[in-house]
């Protein structure tokens, strides 16, 4: 890094330039990233908390996606996966966005019926009993209402048993009540009788979930299990936002590798006499090599860090207003990535470092 350093010290504004554009790129790369985390989470928040890793539900027709908006599941298949898979827990649950109500005002939720005796923790709150209900604390503060009190859900009054976040999905908050309300709820609202909306199996990473050897199951219920994640794809808002933030985000992660190479392309290009005179003195390509991509990998640090420490202050002073999620895989992934990318921007330097011509320097002094 000898080289590198008295480099940076001969010339502090055009470092600094590079350092600040990198620091702006990493600042829209972590908020992107906090922001892409926080709308993905009021999408999916609801369903991760149930903590399956595998979703049996109505198979896709002609190729499509999963869709949680049109699947049903049975008794019958129900009955099907509980006795195929002995000692794995199948659980129930009716999914369906609605409005409640509490003196004459309303309140967007999706409803979730669930088994009582199979719900996940919900903050401590206790699960609701059959005629109870648990709503969010943003949908009891819209409705003007507190614990104990009751709310209108299809026509029928629940009491609320607890306040307590159940999170979101596709963006609105989650109403907790029995698969016996849920049910009774869509028959109250004139919807088709079904007994609930997909079957949660057993418990797992939302990537890695899913079933294997069960393909003459699926045929024989009609049903498909598949991991949490492939599930997810069927949510339209959720697919299509992280999808566009993704987008961004690689063309960010191009951007940066690009301007960084271009810059340290034109810097080498600008130290050819000097590198050649370095040549034919004894260094070793090698250690030039090093000293190039030292240099670069220190600016690339300093840049991300000042980036990232940027937004993960702009994230928490907008987190009152928009969802923002400031945790590793929001800062420290794209962080990282950055890094990649930037390095691998910078290896066009190394090319200039091999076509150095120590005799260049050698007939320059002749």
């Amino acid at each position: 890094m000898y080289l590198a350093l008295r480099d940076i010290r001969h010339s502090p504004g055009r470092f600094t330039l590079i350092t600040a554009v990198i620091a702006l790129m990493m600042l829209l790369v972590g908020f992107l990233a906090g922001l892409g985390g926080g709308l993905s989470g009021e999408n999916i928040s609801g369903l991760l908390r149930t903590g399956a890793g595998t979703v049996v539900s109505t198979a896709p027709k002609d190729g499509e996606l999963y869709a949680w908006a049109t699947s049903e599941a049975t008794e019958e298949q129900e009955a099907a996966w509980r006795e195929a898979l002995p000692g794995t827990e199948v659980r129930p649950i009716g999914v369906t966005l609605t409005r409640i109500e509490h003196d004459g005002l309303t309140a967007p939720v999706t409803l979730f019926g669930e088994d009582p005796a199979t719900v996940r923790p919900l903050d401590g709150a206790s699960p609701p009993a059959d005629g109870e209900i648990v709503i969010a604390a943003a949908t009891a503060e819209q409705l003007g209402v507190d614990e104990g009190g009751t709310v209108s859900v299809g026509g029928r009054e629940l009491r609320i048993s607890a306040i307590a976040d159940a999170g979101a999905y596709t963006h609105t908050p989650v109403a907790l009540l029995t698969l016996d309300d849920w049910q009774r709820f869509r028959v109250d609202t004139h919807q088709p009788e079904v007994h609930a909306t997909a079957l949660l199996v057993g418990d797992g990473s939302i990537l890695t979930g899913g079933l294997d050897g069960t393909e003459a199951l699926e045929e024989e219920t009609g049903a498909l299990a598949q991991p949490m994640f492939s599930s997810l794809l069927g949510l339209e808002a959720f697919k299509s936002e992280i999808g566009t933030i993704g987008l961004m985000l690689g063309m960010l992660f191009a951007i940066a590798a690009l301007v960084v190479g271009v810059f340290f392309l034109v810097w080498s290009m600008q130290r050819q006499r000097d590198i050649a005179v370095l040549k034919a003195l004894g260094a070793p390509t090698s250690w030039l090599q090093r000293d190039s991509l030292g240099q670069a990998a220190l600016i690339l640090v300093i840049g991300i860090a000042v980036g990232t420490a940027g937004a993960i202050g702009l994230g928490v002073a907008v987190m009152p207003f928009v969802p923002f999620v400031v945790d590793w895989w929001t800062i420290g992934l794209p962080a990282a990535a950055m890094l990649v990318a930037g390095l691998i921007g910078s290896l066009v330097s190394v090319r200039q470092i091999d076509r150095a011509d120590p005799l260049v320097a050698l007939n320059a002094t002749a």
